[in-house]
């Protein structure tokens, strides 16, 4: 449903540039055209052997449209989680930094090598002779 997706990162500036937000356009996808979720759906028969039942599975699938999924800080959840453990916190930390890293080298590698050529290719400025691939 969406024409435009977008994502934005935010930086400031102490003694170094640190990455603040990552603002990202939620996608709406149309009923049952998610690409970022695996739907099965299986139908299983009751005992006495007449009536069935559907069981809808949802698996989450490896998509460029992750992309644009919001990565979730564990301070931004309920605290009310006491469960968890200060360990567990410590490694979902470290996970969630490897993330914004990996985001953000994402991030950088689409502006850097697609977005500049886009208006190029766009009005027939690149020739295939032209690319360095």
């Amino acid at each position: 449903k969406n024409y435009i997706l977008t994502k934005s990162y935010t930086f400031v500036q102490d003694a170094e540039l640190m990455l603040d937000t990552i603002d990202a356009t939620p996608i709406q996808w149309k009923t049952d055209m998610d690409l970022t979720v695996k739907v099965t759906k299986t139908k299983k028969r009751h005992k006495n052997g007449k009536n069935t039942k559907t069981i809808v599975k949802t698996e989450a699938q490896d998509s460029f449209f992750n992309f644009f999924s919001p990565i979730v800080d564990i301070d931004e959840e309920d605290e009310e989680d006491s469960d968890v453990d200060a360990e567990s916190k410590a490694e979902y930390k470290q996970y969630l930094g490897e993330m914004l890293a990996a985001d953000l080298e994402i991030g950088t590698t689409i502006k850097n090598t697609l977005i500049p050529k886009a208006g190029l290719y766009f009005l027939g400025g690149v020739h295939e002779e032209d690319e360095e691939y």
